[in-house]
């Protein structure tokens, strides 16, 4: 059996799916739903859950790259905590960082 987990092998997937001027709290769903994974988006970011993105994934990214460059256009940080997804502040993501 493998030492890593479900939700972190599905990191590693890579997949094609293209978004356009859609609000990062519905992208970030759909993406959780499609690959069956927790990704949960911090209640403190306020606003910033609703950053429009338009992205475009080919086959070229991995889930777990493409969730660090969403956050990422929303000045935000994908940090994983025991197997879930957290999209969080840069602070707070820091302070996760430290704890690990």
């Amino acid at each position: 059996m493998s030492s890593k987990s479900i939700p972190e092998q599905r990191l590693q997937e890579k997949f094609t799916e293209t978004f356009e001027k859609r609000p990062l709290n519905t992208v970030l769903r759909r993406l959780g739903e499609r690959f069956d994974i927790t990704i949960i988006l911090d209640n403190r970011v306020g606003d910033k859950a609703k950053t429009e993105v338009s992205v475009a994934f080919r086959n070229d990214v991995t889930l777990w790259g493409a969730l660090r460059i969403l956050a990422e256009m929303a000045d935000l940080r994908a940090v994983l905590v025991d197997g879930v997804v957290f999209v969080t502040t840069p602070a707070s993501a820091d302070a996760f960082s430290k704890k690990s």
